[in-house]
């Protein structure tokens, strides 16, 4: 891929793939202080600017050589925003419900990027190089970035959030040894998608594609 090339591709996934890494953390926080834990708002972590929230490794950095090396993938992450479960009135189950903040967010704005889109391609107002074709573009990027990282978010591995929500759902001993998982499992998502992409993408290829469909299916 050719320097052009690459800051097409930037040009057309930078507002999109800001706003999937970030606005998840900020709904997370945001649910965790309704639900009674003050710890991301004493962190100052409930800003609405998703600036705010880029991290330089996890959401620059990254993506960039990702586009450069031409991976079938994209992945990153933001600025943490720490939260206490110990503050919930009902932790196991709290936790649960602002762990499952983070995916359900992705498919709401993958069907904010369709319902954009789509709203454009029918009314035919676009044509190759207008900035209507370039929002289309943006739009297509939008609903595949989150739709991927909504799916990634449901793997049953902690920190993502559905390995959050099993702790919240298995009997405490079970949730104790998952617990145990957390501070590698990123880590451990990260390696499997770079050293054996085709393998874990090949996993969440046919989940991402439901997600798609069922949000271009919400369609008005």
């Amino acid at each position: 891929m050719d320097l052009g090339q690459v800051l097409r591709a930037i040009s057309v996934i930078v507002l999109p793939w800001l706003l999937a890494v970030t606005v998840p953390t900020i709904a997370r926080a945001r649910v965790a202080v309704a639900l009674g834990d003050p710890t991301p708002a004493v962190r100052g972590k409930v800003s609405l600017n998703p600036l705010d929230y880029a991290d330089p490794v996890g959401t620059l950095a990254l993506p960039v050589l990702m586009l450069v090396f031409k991976l079938p993938f994209l992945f990153g992450w933001s600025k943490p925003s720490r939260i206490d479960p110990r503050n919930f009135a009902h932790p196991r189950v709290d936790l649960a419900i602002v762990s499952a903040v983070v995916p359900l967010s992705g498919v709401l704005m993958a069907w904010g990027w369709a319902v954009l889109g789509g709203s454009l391609a029918i009314r035919g107002v676009f044509g190759h190089g207008t900035i209507a074709y370039w929002i289309i573009e943006m739009a297509k990027a939008g609903l595949q970035i989150n739709a991927f990282f909504a799916a990634i978010n449901f793997l049953p591995v902690p920190p993502f959030a559905g390995g959050r929500i099993l702790m919240g759902v298995l009997p405490l001993p079970a949730a104790r040894q998952l617990v145990r998982v957390e501070p590698y499992g990123q880590w451990i998502v990260i390696a499997l998608l770079l050293l054996e992409g085709q393998g874990i993408i090949s996993v969440l290829t046919p989940f991402v594609g439901w997600i798609q469909s069922a949000v271009l299916a919400l369609i008005p």
